[in-house]
């Protein structure tokens, strides 16, 4: 059995079987002399051969007046012209608004050839949009006037059909696929002595839908306006052509009112329907009935509905995460249109063979998005972009790419969508992944999950650490990479195996205090943090290092607590907060497009440029962040890569600023600030040193750290003096390409001669360098360590850029 006959079968196949049973219920229930049951072409004709198929099974009755409705659409609008001329018109000049009036024209008059040939179509007249039918048919034109005299024979038949068809029934119940009720509500307000109900496989109040009808548009599997995780009949509303292909024959849509003067147009189309033929397309069809004529043949009503469950979860699993098997067996045949258009749409395009160049294109234009997405994408990446076409941001749980079942089965972790997904990415660091996971444990707020991204490290000692650790085993998810992917692809790995309203970092490597969820969670549920985006709180630096497999602290200090507010700006000269402190709203990380996997350091700090061009991120004033850091001893396994790898924090500050403006720069003005947030690093550390008639032009806030040093000035002038004497004398300048600082350099300007040079700046008198090397012990380490000379070398070219006090 191929896929597609398993899938028709096995899961499309129960899914019918109750669809019929709730026919079957509402017409016993709604039966009565009064009522006229019928089964609406063209769809009814294949519906009817289900139900018919369906009554074959000794354990229901049905001794209904039920009979087919050979009507589309188009007849309709065409029938209750007569009644409600606004209504019949708005329907077709809305099928027809962003095409001229000429196609309307060909579309409508498609049977009749001959009204077509009196019409000189080619005049400029008929180039007129569609939107203008409603007032265009009123006009002079031949045309016009031919459209009104065939609307007004067309509605008259109507009322000859109608009336043949109900007879003295004062309560009609249409039959059909689905979805709103279209037909039923014109025929409700052109016939209101008649009671219109509708009986349809679910219902979808799109944009347009007549809510005075409500009540009777029956969706009997479903109502609802999106996919709900957990209702899962729901997914239909992501992929309802499965059904409409279904039940749709192989013939023409039933376009002229089987009556009157239109009979023989109308009966040739109604042949066709009556004796189609199937095609290798309409495997699920053929399926339904087979499973109707065999396993559902004698099954009651209990036995219909608990295969029903047990089939709708797994069809609710491939429309909204196929695989791309599955999105092939279900690709169905084209959906062909009505109102008089000879076209066909696909419900999937081959990217092989479209004619769109483009996958966002594709899927954009799909009929079945989520199908288009398998065909485009493969694994994580493709269960993501399903669920964010499905809408699961903020209604539906997750499934794990690495499996075939539903996540249920796979994560046992909480029965309803967490708030917070936890990132922590791992690397061969067990004895900082078990205090990581202490820190989770010990939150006070519960409801998140913990993901946890071994990227290409030891499997068992990550085991090891979950089976020993203090968190609800149904709150963790671990992802195993085999080689490691990097630490922003570790990231957007973690964050793509999750479903959540907020997202955290917490490297295996920090802490946070317990009530960090807690109050950040609380902070962005409430009406002030309602508008940002995110959130950090204050944080504190704890400088330690790892020495015979111990964690040894040596101190803490307040790290960057000169924050309280987060610009753009601001944050363009420097990352102002790690990973650990910022908690924000899941939708800015797809907005943003996740982190940027080509910078191999500074991916956080990219990140948080392209957040804030999105939204606002807050600051609570209390430290309940830790940002640990080893910066003594040499155990390089647990190095950060703040203090192991600054070189590649200085290479690529510039990589990352310029691939920034190159991302959003043509889009966004405000990725601009890139280029002035360097300048802005000058600004922070310089400003108090600005002098003469220039210092009054300028103006620092008062959280910043440069407004706080009196010795600015006078260190830019220690500094200035030892470059120059250091560098060639002044008549040697030209030939060697350097240039003297001049009184006036920036302490950016500075930095780069001083780091071009490899130029050692001796500490002036007034600089107390045992006093700096004690308070900031990872510089001691460094200057230790040889990789930097000396402690004012370092608050040159990095503490005053940092924050740290002289």
């Amino acid at each position: 059995m191929n896929l597609t006959k398993e899938i028709g079968y096995t899961v499309v196949g129960p899914i019918i079987q109750r669809w019929m049973l709730g026919i079957n219920q509402y017409i016993n229930y709604l039966d009565g002399p009064e009522t006229k049951f019928l089964f609406c072409a063209r769809a009814g004709v294949r519906i009817k051969k289900l139900y018919e198929k369906f009554l074959e099974n000794e354990n229901f009755h049905d001794s209904s007046n039920r009979g087919m409705f050979w009507v589309s659409r188009i007849s309709v609008a065409k029938g209750v012209y007569r009644h409600k001329p606004d209504v019949a018109t708005k329907i077709i000049s809305k099928e027809y608004a962003n095409e001229p009036i000429r196609n309307l024209i060909e579309g409508v008059f498609r049977h009749h050839p001959s009204r077509l040939a009196d019409l000189d179509l080619g005049l400029s007249e008929y180039m007129a949009h569609g939107f203008n039918f409603p007032g265009w048919i009123q006009g002079p034109t031949p045309a016009s006037v031919s459209m009104q005299d065939y609307l007004k024979r067309s509605s008259e038949a109507f009322d000859g059909y109608l009336e043949e068809t109900l007879g003295d029934c004062t309560r009609a119940v249409l039959i059909d696929s689905g979805w709103q009720g279209s037909m039923q509500s014109m025929l409700s307000q052109a016939y209101p002595g008649i009671a219109w109900k509708g009986l349809y496989f679910g219902r979808i109040p799109m944009p347009g839908f007549d809510h005075k009808i409500a009540d009777d548009v029956i969706g009997i599997l479903f109502q609802s306006e999106k996919y709900r995780s957990g209702d899962y009949a729901t997914a239909f509303v992501r992929h309802r052509h499965m059904i409409e292909a279904l039940v749709e024959p192989n013939a023409p849509s039933i376009e002229e009112v089987p009556f009157g003067e239109f009979s023989s147009v109308a009966n040739a189309l109604i042949d066709k329907n009556v004796h189609e033929t199937y095609a290798e397309h309409d495997e699920l069809f053929e399926c339904a009935m087979d499973y109707l004529s065999t396993t559902g043949k004698n099954a009651s009503i209990t036995q219909i509905i608990a295969n029903y469950d047990s089939a709708i979860k797994e069809a609710a699993r491939i429309i909204v995460h196929p695989s791309r098997d599955e999105a092939m067996a279900l690709l169905g045949k084209a959906r062909s249109a009505d109102f008089g258009k000879s076209v066909t749409v696909p419900v999937l395009r081959l990217p092989a063979d479209s004619e769109l160049p483009s996958s966002e294109a594709r899927i954009k234009h799909a009929l079945w998005q989520e199908g288009q997405i398998a065909l485009e994408y493969e694994g994580a990446m493709a269960r993501e972009l399903q669920a964010q076409a499905s809408g699961q941001e903020t209604i539906a749980s997750y499934f794990d790419p690495k499996a075939s079942g539903p996540e249920e089965e796979l994560q046992p972790t909480c029965a309803e969508r967490p708030s917070v997904a936890i990132i922590t990415r791992t690397k061969n660091r067990p004895l900082l992944l078990k205090r990581a996971a202490l820190s989770v444990a010990n939150q006070s707020y519960a409801d998140y999950i913990w993901v946890i991204v071994n990227d290409g490290g030891d499997l068992l000692p990550v085991l090891n650490v979950i089976e020993e650790s203090l968190v609800d085993r149904r709150k963790i998810v671990l992802v195993h990479n085999e080689t490691s992917l990097g630490m922003e692809a570790a990231s957007n790995a973690g964050i793509s195996h999750s479903k959540s309203d907020y997202i955290v970092i917490h490297d295996d490597d920090d802490s946070w205090e317990s009530a960090f969820l807690e109050k950040t969670v609380s902070f962005m549920a409430s009406a002030p943090g309602n508008r940002y985006g995110g959130v950090i709180t204050q944080t504190t630096y704890v400088s330690e290092e790892i020495r015979d497999n111990t964690v040894i602290e040596h101190r803490r200090q307040p790290y960057m607590d000169w924050v309280r507010n987060v610009q753009i700006a601001e944050m363009a000269a420097g990352n102002i907060f790690p990973p650990i402190a910022f908690l924000y709203k899941r939708v800015y990380w797809n907005a943003v497009g996740g982190y940027n996997e080509k910078l191999p350091v500074l991916g956080d700090w990219y990140f948080n440029m392209a957040f804030l061009l999105q939204g606002d991120i807050a600051v609570i004033t209390e430290p309940l962040a830790n940002y640990h850091h080893r910066d003594r001893g040499s155990q390089t396994a647990y190095t950060n890569s703040v203090v192991g790898g600054i070189s590649k924090h200085e290479e690529f500050a510039a990589v990352a600023r310029n691939e920034f403006v190159r991302q959003y720069g043509k889009s966004d003005y405000g990725a601009l600030t890139a280029v002035f947030g360097y300048y802005i690093t000058d600004i922070r550390n310089r400003i108090g040193g600005i002098h003469g008639k220039h210092q009054h032009q300028h103006q620092v806030s008062p959280n910043s750290p440069a407004s706080h040093d009196p010795h600015d000035d006078a260190d830019r002038k220690w500094v200035i003096l030892n470059i120059n004497k250091a560098q060639p004398r002044r008549n040697l300048f030209r030939k060697s390409g350097y240039s003297p600082i001049t009184a006036n350099s920036s302490w950016q300007e500075i930095g780069e001669v001083l780091r071009q040079r490899k130029i050692i700046i001796p500490p002036p008198q007034n600089f107390d360098e045992q006093g700096y090397l004690k308070k900031n012990s990872d510089v001691a380490n460094a200057v230790d360590l040889g990789r930097c000379a000396s402690g004012f070398q370092h608050y040159i070219l990095h503490g005053k850029r940092e924050g740290r006090r002289r």
